[in-house]
């Protein structure tokens, strides 16, 4: 859900701010649909279709900004041994804008966690014990 909600707004807004235009010539635009709006399609059907039990919040939080951790390092790494940023909305940021920006998306991304873990169990008729950290079937 955070990649299509994060990456088709910047994308309408000026798609340079994404991907160079001249990516066009290798990276068609379906492309574009497969990597980020069939992700939150095939999201979605997959939560209708199979329920899947999250891990207690503290561990599924946890293991998820760990991710975007690693993903932030990653992106920052790339810039220091290339000189080029991963996504060009990055080149246009001034250093304070830009750690507002990862600021911005490293506090973002948890919510969708917490918004896709609420879908889940709505869905399937799953609330939170109030004795326990256990989760029942209505």
């Amino acid at each position: 859900m955070f990649i299509a909600v994060s990456f088709w707004p910047m994308w309408f807004a000026d798609k340079s701010l994404v991907m160079p235009i001249h990516y066009d010539l290798y990276f068609p635009s379906w492309l574009n649909h497969v990597t980020h709006a069939h992700i939150f399609i095939f999201a979605i059907l997959e939560m209708i279709t199979t329920y899947r039990e999250y891990p207690s919040r503290i561990t599924g939080l946890s293991a998820f900004i760990t991710f975007k951790l690693c993903y932030l390092i990653w992106i920052n790494y790339v810039f220091y041994k290339s000189g080029m940023w991963v996504y060009p909305i990055l080149a246009k940021l001034n250093l304070p804008l830009r750690m507002i920006f990862f600021t911005g998306t490293f506090l973002y991304a948890p919510f969708t966690y917490l918004v896709g873990e609420y879908l889940n169990n709505t869905y399937w008729g799953i609330r939170p014990s109030n004795k326990s950290n256990t989760l029942k079937k209505e």
